[in-house]
């Protein structure tokens, strides 16, 4: 049983998810214009699809 329970626990470890937001501007190494509008770009399309999947877990539960 407590494998099983670290083995979910590792599975919804969200570290690298935060760090990629949240990391400072020095630790920041994309200096081509292309490589920040890729990274720009990733985070709209993580919080847009991390914002689907909540709208649509609510209308499964309210419906």
């Amino acid at each position: 049983m407590l494998e099983k329970q670290e083995k979910n626990k590792a599975y919804f470890q969200l570290g690298a998810l935060w760090g990629y937001f949240l990391r400072k501007k020095e630790q920041q190494k994309p200096t081509n214009i292309n490589l920040k509008m890729m990274h720009s770009i990733n985070k709209i399309a993580i919080i847009t699809f991390v914002g689907g999947c909540i709208c649509f877990l609510l209308k499964k539960l309210i419906s």
